[in-house]
């Protein structure tokens, strides 16, 4: 069993540091700590750029009792601004059988990859499922084991929008589900650096996380302005809208037509959201879309207006759904088409109708 809690996120290509406590518990629940012999390069802030690794030695001790149990504690740190910082601390489970395994010996260095000794890649998959996507990439680079496919597809991509987890972070701790929309994130799963046209959604109607818009803007990956008020990004091939993020408007001013696709007689477009247990590439489908009329068949019915209806993973988000309008900037006045007896309240709407006095 491996208990690993974040602190902070890990970056890749950072050095990284290992500490070792050793501590033992037999079947009855009895605790009992042990020595531990550490020998450690000593980390003089003017000595950071040449330190290259941290070794800790654990003492032998004589856990040949089929059944023992040995805990080891392990704190991960960083050098970060000439300090070091604890990134994460772990505790592993190990359930001995006839013999004791080696004495781990745990290095820490960006050139150096590192792996606890018997961890099962099942285990680390369980491990990684409680971390952010992009904490789960850079804690695989740094202990060496393989993500699932999904998992991979699901963190390159969002390896190319952020730079570390700031923002994100503070969206999650709002309740909220950052997601990516657009139907171009098909084509991303395939190839990372295809081109692609996305939307950067948070569903948040209290408008507190638009007052973070700068470090929204500081977590992203390199990038600049077009002409038209989007991202595009410097290291890859994709242009993101941002304005609802940046503002918490519920209505977004774009081409919808470059978020959907019209394939096999279907409507369609795609959601990648942050917090996603599965990882998945969910469709966004017939029954989600809502344009001029009510339900939308074509890409002619959101051609001007449309309105998507986003299902966040269970659990994962404090609102299961919400919708999104998107609006091109040389749509003509309209009205929202709400349930009879219901007054608009902004995920409720099933359709929009011409403005009857700008008709006339």
């Amino acid at each position: 069993m491996l208990r690993l809690t974040f602190q902070k996120p890990v970056f890749p290509e950072e050095l990284v540091l290992a500490q070792v406590i050793p501590s033992s518990h037999s079947s009855t629940g009895n605790i009992e700590r042990k020595r531990k012999e550490i020998s450690s390069t000593s980390l003089d802030a003017a000595r950071f750029p040449v330190v290259r690794r941290l070794r800790v030695q654990l003492a032998k001790h004589n856990l040949r009792k089929r059944g023992q149990k040995v805990w080891f504690q392990r704190d991960i740190k960083a050098v970060r601004n000439g300090k070091v910082v604890t990134v994460a601390r772990t505790k592993v489970l190990f359930i001995f059988d006839n013999e004791q395994p080696d004495s781990p010996v745990l290095v820490g260095s960006h050139q150096q990859k590192h792996s606890i000794p018997r961890m099962s890649q099942e285990l680390w998959d369980m491990v990684v499922g409680y971390l952010p996507s992009l904490s789960g990439r850079h804690v695989a680079q740094v202990f060496n084991f393989k993500l699932t496919e999904g998992h991979q597809s699901h963190s390159d991509i969002w390896n190319k929008i952020f730079k570390d987890e700031t923002w994100v972070s503070i969206a999650t701790r709002q309740g909220l589900n950052p997601v990516l929309i657009g139907d171009d994130l098909h084509n991303l799963y395939c190839d990372p650096m295809r081109p692609a046209y996305l939307a950067l959604l948070t569903g948040d109607r209290t408008s507190n996380l638009r007052h973070d818009r700068i470090k929204l803007l500081a977590s992203l990956r390199p990038h600049h302005w077009n002409e038209d008020n989007e991202i595009v990004f410097d290291q890859s091939n994709i242009v993101l809208n941002i304005i609802e993020p940046l503002y918490n408007s519920f209505i977004v001013t774009l081409p919808p037509e470059k978020l959907f696709t019209y394939q096999y007689n279907q409507l369609r477009s795609a959601a990648l959201y942050w917090k996603d247990s599965r990882y998945a590439l969910r469709t966004i489908g017939p029954d989600d879309i809502v344009g001029i009329g009510e339900r939308a068949s074509n890409l002619q019915d959101i051609s001007l207006i449309c309105a998507v209806t986003l299902t966040h993973p269970k659990e994962m988000a404090l609102r299961r759904r919400h919708q999104q309008c998107f609006q091109h900037p040389n749509c003509p006045p309209v009205y929202p088409i709400c349930p009879p007896g219901y007054r608009y309240n902004g995920d409720n709407i099933l359709g929009w109708g011409w403005d009857e006095d700008f008709m006339a």
